[in-house]
């Protein structure tokens, strides 16, 4: 889906994804349910490690073969057909557990485990070619947010299951959630259109190995001892958690409507955590420290499961590390793939999501079974050490990778491999080495090296850093402090000022700070006018600014704000044209275009001019002061805006007349000022206007002339907003 296409077409595609995403992540956590339910009701606990090392071996070899048909066929065929086959397979295990209960607890376990992993995989494969990168940015956000909905979603539905249906119909459940997302994901295909056909002349990218993606990015080698590490430990916690459930819930449905509930939890408490923690944990903490808050609570709540050795403890740190494994850690983990090309990227990606990942668990699983074959007895205790262990080494991995990732985010911008847009860092530990490094690519000195350019003695210049972290600290004190200072600002800062214009403690300040750099952001301002994407209050606030720069390119920036979609925003557009071209007459906006615009306005009411309000308070509406002080405030803001585009082609004392006559209780005044108006209108203008004159129009016609000299004559005292008529801001 290219950004060309209609909104609402975007929009509808969104919708889909996001239900096939959410009957995605409603089979994944009722699959969980299930799968545990299953076995642990069929085997003894001590044989699940062998289950998670033949789920490990499983995800494995899928991987291989998934990754050549996805090369072969592509994801739009593939995927969908995937979770079609994975329906298949949830039938046959339900026709099957009554009949050989012990090979489909099995066959489900390797089902859930290995399957599901490469069917995730290849969703997000599906909507990364739907979508083209800016769409990417703005809707995947949304998309995952309706994965974890529905991922709630399934939890209660298995409970309701265990609850009212036998057990084994739990995997009629997961069959249903794989067919209707196959269905989905095959409509969201259609809605998209055809794949993405290659250039022509463009030969595919050759697929890397993963030595030389290592070799290329050497801090992805820690991630994935880190990956490894978190799930090698996460294992003995696992294995302690379904121990004390099996002891505490028995088997069959109360056990499967204990993890249902369990898991429908955990993805209540990582969306608490997703919507209000992970932004400012990325903010104030950077990327280290937020992908080391998952190990460092691993060891936290395997010393207090030292003190304490109890099934509750266990099922409290199983679901610390799925909440914080799914938000805290996932956000900052894909933020450290920023500095890797596309190509290595989905190599890493492979090796450390699957490899690193499966790896992991197989390992854990193994020294399980070597402890139970040698000393069942001390089994918690040992387990928690080592749960300990592992998780302090990843913690201290973690610490280092903020160095070893920055020095290769440095490295990739200075060669203008990557291009970052600081709207879109939301972490401290990315946007300190994007400033840092557009420092140093500004003003490089002539006989470094660029490895003696990316050492870290260069961070000492800290300034615009500091600057900007205020003005995104959240704290109006800050941020007005901030915006208030003195001397100048750095570029850095600008897009940032551009976006507190939406907030409105404080964006009458932010408006003084951008004035203060004059036409040097008017390219900025321009792009912020002409998104409408970008917050209203943004757009509108944002034509104040640009008419300070009195240049031709401020000047047609604001007529191409005429065509927003909101009146204020045209409105503003309006009065900022009226007042530049009152300080510089040679700028002059095309007749033809005034006149079509002037029409447009007329035709979107069906009394044209019908009274309209501004969002913005008086204080701030009077920094684009109105067209006549007596009028002022009580002003009819469409002819206002008629009126100061009639400014910049016509005389502006006889339209500041007519202006004041028409907002006067005198019907004739009011009579001759609209006479005055449908005279100089021209072509579709002055027919539009006819709807709104057809009261007065048998009144007889004169001179424009005659017009002006007895208004001119009824209020000859009338002073003009400043002198020489001039409009202000």
């Amino acid at each position: 889906m290219r950004g060309g296409e209609h909104p609402l077409k975007i929009e509808r595609l969104v919708s889909v994804s996001m239900l096939a995403a959410g009957l995605m992540m409603a089979h994944q956590v009722a699959g969980k349910a299930a799968r545990d339910s299953i076995y642990l009701s069929t085997f003894p606990v001590s044989e699940l490690p062998k289950a998670v090392m033949a789920a490990a071996a499983v995800a494995l070899l899928l991987t291989v073969a998934w990754a050549r048909a996805m090369s072969a066929y592509g994801p739009r065929r593939v995927v969908p057909g995937g979770f079609l086959l994975s329906a298949a397979m949830h039938l046959a295990e339900f026709a099957l557990i009554d009949r050989a209960s012990g090979i489909t607890a099995v066959a489900v376990y390797l089902h859930i485990v290995g399957f599901g992993a490469v069917l995730l995989s290849g969703f997000w494969s599906i909507a990364n070619e739907m979508y083209d990168p800016a769409n990417a940015k703005k809707f995947f956000g949304r998309i995952a947010g309706g994965g974890t909905a529905g991922g709630i979603l399934g939890g209660l539905a298995a409970e309701r299951t265990a609850v009212l249906m036998p057990g084994g119909d739990i995997l009629l459940v997961l069959a249903g959630f794989h067919l209707f997302c196959a269905a989905t994901l095959l409509i969201s295909a259609r809605m998209a259109g055809g794949a993405p056909r290659r250039s022509p002349g463009r030969q595919a990218e050759e697929p890397l190995s993963p030595a030389e993606v290592l070799k290329r990015a050497p801090f992805l080698r820690d991630l994935a001892l880190m990956v490894l590490l978190g799930t090698f430990s996460a294992t003995f916690v696992d294995y302690l958690f379904k121990s004390g459930a099996t002891a505490a819930f028995g088997k069959g449905a109360p056990l499967l409507r204990f993890f249902a509930v369990f898991y429908t939890s955990i993805q209540v408490v990582t969306l608490f955590i997703q919507t209000f923690l992970t932004r400012p944990s990325l903010e104030r903490m950077g990327l280290s420290r937020t992908v080391g808050s998952l190990p460092a609570a691993n060891s936290l709540m395997a010393g207090v499961g030292l003190l304490f050795p109890a099934f509750p403890v266990f099922a409290a740190a199983r679901g610390v590390e799925h909440a914080l494994r799914g938000s805290l850690f996932r956000s900052g983990y894909e933020l450290l793939y920023t500095p890797v090309a596309p190509a290595e990227k989905r190599a890493a990606k492979t090796l450390i999501d699957v490899a690193a990942d499966r790896a992991g668990d197989a390992l854990g699983a193994g020294v399980i079974q070597a402890l139970l074959l040698i000393s069942a007895g001390f089994l918690t205790t040992e387990l928690l050490g080592l749960t300990m262990a592992a998780s302090l080494l990843a913690v201290w991995i973690a610490s280092r990778l903020d160095q070893k990732y920055t020095g290769a985010l440095e490295q990739r911008l200075l060669d203008h491999a990557i291009d970052v847009d600081l709207l879109d860092v939301h972490d401290s530990t990315t946007m300190s080495a994007v400033l840092r490094t557009r420092t140093l690519v500004r003003s490089p000195k002539p006989a470094e090296s660029t490895a003696a350019r990316t050492k870290p003695e260069m961070a000492g210049d800290d300034g615009p850093l500091a600057n900007l972290i205020a003005l995104r600290s959240g704290r109006v004190e800050i941020v007005r402090a901030s915006l208030k200072r003195e001397g100048g600002f750095d570029d850095v800062e600008y897009p940032q000022m551009v976006r507190l214009l939406a907030w409105d403690p404080v964006a009458e300040d932010a408006r003084r700070a951008l004035e203060k750099a004059g036409s040097r952001i008017v390219g900025l301002l321009s792009d912020s006018l002409l998104d409408e994407s970008k917050p209203f209050a943004i757009r509108r606030r944002v034509p104040r600014i640009v008419a300070r720069g009195s240049t031709q390119r401020a000047f047609s920036a604001l007529l191409e704000g005429l065509n927003d979609s909101r009146f204020e925003v045209r409105y503003q557009c309006a009065r900022a044209l009226d007042y530049m071209h009152s300080k510089n007459p040679a700028l002059v906006a095309p007749r033809e275009r005034v006149h079509a615009v002037v029409a447009e306005e007329l035709r979107h009411s069906q009394a044209a001019m019908d009274p309209r309000q501004l969002i913005d308070t008086p204080d701030e509406e009077r920094a684009l002061a109105y067209l006549d002080s007596e009028v002022g405030g009580g002003a009819d803001k469409n002819t206002e805006l008629i009126v100061s585009l009639l400014a910049t082609i016509l005389p502006r004392e006889p339209l500041q007349v007519a202006f004041r006559a028409f907002h006067s209780g005198e019907r004739q005044l009011r009579g001759l000022a609209i006479e005055y108006f449908d005279s100089v209108l021209e072509g579709g203008a002055r027919e539009a206007f006819h709807g709104y004159a057809r009261a007065e129009r048998d009144k007889p016609r004169r001179e424009p002339q005659s017009i002006m000299k007895e208004l001119l004559q009824s209020k000859a005292g009338a002073r003009t907003t400043e002198s020489g008529g001039g409009a202000r801001l």
